[in-house]
């Protein structure tokens, strides 16, 4: 059995980085001005990871468009995107190629999925191969995968030891740092908790006003939205006022925050592919695709060619434009 594998939340190790190192730029020989405190931040991260965890496989997670949740709800994460933080994630193919250079290191991606969407994939499918699998993010959702064994941790800090801090159920039930956000949730009726509550980073509405501990108590009692549904509708008094109203946000809420089974991911058809820095130039440029929302990832039929400049260039033969003008250096 292999000693560990880290699976890290790209979206939001690039948002972090921005801000850590928002100070940090670069001017070009003529004159314009960039941000690189992301990239900076991202390459020093994964050569932390390398030296402190030396015996870790590490994947890289990319985010695909949001093909599942905006399905669901139009409105899903319709708050992103904007910002100079944005401009960021312009930089997903050459951040791509940083991660990959490294050694152990590889990348996941599918252009249709979420990072959390890959992360609840690949943890579960490779869960018996390794000792321990730690997940590197600070999305609430990826707590549900704590229930799936106890060699699977969570970690969005370091220890003093430049190791990663990680957390685990009993940590989830006792750091105030959990407790205080999310009451001791039962973990297996977190996902049905945080529906009710919503989430305004994803632009998913909560039922208004309602306490996290009513919200708690109903999420443990019925643990399904079904029996929810049933226990509102026979006038149980735990429910707020007009809480039967909102079971139609809760059942999509739901739906978009619980974490997809593998099962799941296979009867949509979408399962995350693998990529290395030893793997074929076409393969990787697929980075360059990030954050089209133009163009549904079903519908897109994509094609690289090398342009006069020596660069491998994305095309989307559904729109003949350039879709990526400055993707991945050949070579």
């Amino acid at each position: 059995m292999k000693k560990e594998l880290i699976l890290i939340d790209a979206s939001w190790v690039i948002h972090r980085m921005w801000h850590v190192h928002q100070d940090l730029q670069v001017t070009l020989h003529n004159g314009t001005v960039l941000k690189s405190g992301h990239l900076y931040g991202v390459a020093r991260l994964l050569k932390s990871l390398n030296t402190k965890h030396p015996e870790a496989d590490i994947v890289f997670c990319l985010d695909g468009v949001a093909v599942h949740g905006t399905s669901l709800n139009p409105e899903y994460k319709a708050n992103r995107g904007h910002g100079t933080v944005a401009t960021a994630f312009d930089d997903l193919g050459v951040i791509a190629e940083c991660a990959a250079v490294f050694d152990r290191t590889q990348i996941a991606f599918h252009r249709a999925l979420e990072a959390d969407e890959v992360i609840a994939y690949m943890a579960q499918m490779w869960q018996s191969e390794y000792e321990r699998i730690i997940v590197y993010s600070a999305d609430g959702d990826m707590l549900q995968l704590l229930a799936a064994g106890d060699n699977i941790f969570i970690a969005k800090e370091f220890d003093t030891d430049g190791r990663l801090k990680l957390v685990d159920l009993k940590t989830y039930y006792e750091d105030p740092k959990y407790t205080d956000k999310f009451l001791g949730c039962r973990i297996d009726a977190l996902p049905l908790y945080r529906a009710m509550v919503g989430d305004s980073s994803d632009n998913l509405p909560g039922f208004p006003r309602i306490r996290k501990k009513v919200a708690k108590e109903i999420a443990e009692k019925y643990n399904t939205v079904d029996a929810i549904a049933a226990g509102c509708k026979d006038g149980d008094p735990l429910f707020p006022k007009g809480f039967e109203g909102f079971l139609s946000t809760l059942c999509t809420n739901y739906e978009i925050m619980k974490l997809p089974t593998v099962t799941d991911l296979a009867l949509r058809g979408h399962l995350p592919n693998l990529y290395s820095k030893d793997g074929d130039e076409e393969a990787r440029c697929l980075f360059s695709l990030y954050r089209i929302r133009s163009v549904s990832p079903v519908e897109t039929h994509v094609v690289t060619e090398e342009a006069e400049d020596g660069y491998l260039r994305v095309r989307d033969t559904t729109n003949e434009n350039w879709r990526h003008p400055n993707s991945v250096l050949k070579g």
